[in-house]
């Protein structure tokens, strides 16, 4: 489950290294991806995919809950507590980042 959201999170793990790579003689010699160099190169873009990956980070929490074999509904509460601050903490974050 939730493996888009996954690949996400380790793309913004890998920030650094993506855009070493966009950045070097050898990529740029290809001349091709023009579109995704944009995406990877726009601020905009990186603080999106923060605010998602910590906004999700509870629900992905409960997630994993429900794969163990033990009692957690003390944790699933907190989870969902934490879930309900950080999305609307990262709802409005992402807003004011957008300008609107």
């Amino acid at each position: 489950m939730a493996g888009a959201h996954i690949a996400l999170c380790r793309v913004l793990r890998l920030k650094n290294a993506l855009r070493a790579t966009i950045n070097s003689p050898e990529f740029m010699a290809l001349r091709q991806f023009k579109e995704e160099i944009s995406i990877l190169q726009s601020e905009d873009f990186w603080n999106y995919l923060f605010s998602m990956c910590r906004a999700l980070y509870a629900p992905m929490r409960v997630l994993r809950l429900a794969d163990q074999k033990v009692a957690a509904m003390d944790k699933m509460h907190f989870y969902v507590c934490q879930t309900d601050a950080n999305m609307s903490y990262y709802l409005t974050k992402a807003v004011s980042d957008s300008g609107r």
